[in-house]
């Protein structure tokens, strides 16, 4: 469902030697690597805690999603006179404001499923014990709990996870069915259908929740990417010419 960090560590851009601060080109180089290189350590530090919950990761995220947004404003206001600099200044802008959105998302669904957790075990236990609650009411054989009998015997005992919650609804569907209107077995089928519902609806928005994290994570991992990419050609542009 999650693990670690998210995003990958950011390689620096290096700063090279050779190269005079004062050319022109130069200069433009050292100023962008200046800001790549202190934001990567920021990020690179944020990497290290290997957070594994989702509270500590919904920080830890909202952190690397500031980080990258100082990046933005960071390149936006240096004075680069190159040209071609310029395009790969505004790419690598690009870029980190993507992990940035990308990062305040995941935060936001690591809030999320920090409220889902809360609410876990008690939906699960509520459903448990509506079970159970049936199975007390029809301690007794009787026609109302023939008819439960025979909605239960439908269902299968190890269902696919993809399909339980088709399976739920089907199985609310054949309770409801029955009409129970009043008495001990009517008032226990009630609270098994409310608490099915109940944790078939949990069930839904686990597998929304699950499947929103794993695309933001993918966007996290390809600004990244990105970032790697534009970080070897400044490089190699910044060292190969002057």
């Amino acid at each position: 469902m999650f693990g670690a960090m998210a995003a990958r560590t950011l390689p620096v851009l290096l700063l090279i030697a050779s190269i005079t601060p004062a050319c022109g080109r130069a200069r433009d180089c050292t100023k962008l690597a200046d800001v790549a290189n202190q934001r990567g350590a920021e990020i690179a530090q944020i990497e290290s805690r290997q957070s594994t919950t989702p509270d500590t990761l919904a920080t830890d995220m909202e952190t690397l999603g500031e980080v990258a947004a100082h990046v933005v404003e960071d390149i936006s206001t240096l004075e680069i006179d190159d040209e071609a600099l310029k395009d790969q200044a505004r790419a690598y802008t690009a870029t980190a404001q993507d992990l940035s959105d990308a990062s305040h998302s995941y935060s936001a669904l690591m809030k999320t499923l920090s409220k889902e957790r809360e609410q876990a075990d008690g939906v699960e236990s509520a459903f448990e014990k509506s079970g159970q609650g049936l199975l007390d009411a029809c301690a007794s054989a009787s026609a109302a709990c023939n008819a439960v009998g025979d909605v239960l015997r439908e269902q299968p005992e190890n269902p696919e996870p993809s399909k339980l919650v088709t399976l739920l609804g089907d199985y609310v569907a054949g309770l409801e069915a029955l009409e129970l209107h009043e008495g001990p077995v009517a008032n226990a089928v009630a609270v098994r259908v409310a608490t099915t519902k109940a944790y078939q609806a949990f069930l839904t928005r686990q597998a929304t929740l699950d499947a929103d994290i794993e695309a933001a994570r993918d966007r996290i991992h390809t600004a990244v990417d990105k970032q790697n990419t534009l970080i070897e050609q400044l490089n190699v542009f910044c060292v190969g010419k002057d």
